[in-house]
């Protein structure tokens, strides 16, 4: 009788959710990740439409420091990034400015800039 009551309450106690039928994309823009995931994505379809930018590695970077600075400013304006609250304007810009360059991969250009740099180390043979 116990082993048959807690089936029964088992079964009734379970909740169905349904599956979500949109398959959209969801970026979180209350970090400085997401801000750069959103910078990314859109640049990347900016490319697809302008040949022009994808054509010039110096282009896409300036795009997306512009987009970078654009979606920042909206965010802070719209108060609804938690990395943001509190700054002022020219904060924010900064911050946008650092978003769109860490899109546009800027530690690849650091990393790139650092190896012509660097003091050369002799191999011993």
């Amino acid at each position: 009788m116990t082993g048959l009551m807690l089936v029964s309450v088992g079964a009734m106690a379970q909740e169905v959710v349904p599956a979500e039928t949109t398959g959209g994309v969801m970026i979180d823009v209350t970090t400085f990740g997401g801000m750069m995931a959103l910078v990314t994505m859109f640049v990347t379809e900016l490319c697809k439409v302008v040949a022009y930018i994808d054509q010039h590695k110096w282009a896409k970077v300036l795009c997306s420091v512009v987009v970078g600075i654009a979606a920042t400013m909206l965010c802070w304006g719209l108060q609804v990034s938690d990395f943001l609250a509190g700054l002022v304007w020219w904060q924010a810009l900064i911050a946008g400015v650092a978003v769109g360059l860490s899109a546009a991969g800027f530690y690849d250009v650091i990393k790139a800039l650092w190896s012509i740099f660097k003091p050369k180390t002799e191999e011993k043979a």
